[in-house]
């Protein structure tokens, strides 16, 4: 475990060592694929075709280093313009089939602080435990009251401290690594802007329940459309 954390660190901070334009202004997305009619499901709207796939969790773990798998519902978004259109992240809703309420993408800065946050409460610690030894009656004996306990013993208290070095190295290692997480999905998020020409990319959804229940893709954007999202092969 300890040596999948450490790797998956690695990837991370060389990403981040790598790319440094991802935060200033690169374009993002992943290769479409050569048709819509390559993706599960697939729909038309009045300037374009929009294709959708769901990733599964196994995919997911092997596509980013960042921990997605767990927590959140990644989608694939094809789009083939006809003509010129403007696209936004924003304009993509989930929802479970069947119920009303809507799941919005989240942004990669978010879902980052998000992950960084977690670690940041589970910061290692170093036990300390101390030994004493008393002679005496004890009180916490039950017999104390009656005068049998005259002897001596040994007693352990526990606690933890934390070196301040350590813990501002671990500061500074997950700010890197958070920063490496915007990267990372920046870098494969479905770009944004006026396209004219195929893209795709991610959408990444908090994951509303633990078990994956069928999802709905809606689209509100130039024309509007569901698509309902085949459950992915695990």
């Amino acid at each position: 475990m300890l040596l999948r954390s450490t790797l998956l660190r690695s990837a991370l901070l060389s990403l981040l060592l790598c790319s440094p334009t991802l935060f200033y202004g690169q374009k993002s997305g992943i290769k479409p694929r050569p048709d819509p009619r390559h993706y599960p499901v697939a729909h038309q709207v009045a300037t374009a075709t929009l294709a959708a796939a769901q990733l599964p969790a196994k995919q997911v773990r092997r596509s980013f280093a960042s921990d997605l798998w767990k927590d959140y519902v990644v989608v694939e978004i094809g789009v083939f313009p006809k003509s010129q259109l403007r696209l936004s992240r924003g304009d993509f809703l989930l929802r479970i089939k069947g119920e009303a309420d809507v799941i919005r993408p989240l942004e990669p800065e978010t879902i980052a602080a998000t992950i960084t946050e977690k670690k940041q409460k589970n910061l290692d610690v170093n036990p300390v435990v101390g030994v004493r030894w008393e002679s005496g009656p004890n009180p916490n004996d039950p017999g104390y009251y009656n005068g049998q306990n005259q002897g001596s013993r040994v007693n352990t208290t526990a606690g933890a401290t934390v070196g301040v070095s350590e813990k501002e190295k671990s500061r500074q290692a997950l700010e890197a690594e958070r920063k490496a997480i915007i990267a990372e999905l920046l870098s494969k998020s479905l770009p944004e802007g006026t396209v004219t020409e195929p893209v795709a990319g991610y959408l990444y959804f908090p994951a509303p329940t633990d078990k994956p229940p069928a999802y709905e893709l809606e689209f509100d954007g130039s024309g509007s459309v569901i698509l309902s999202l085949p459950s992915p092969r695990q």
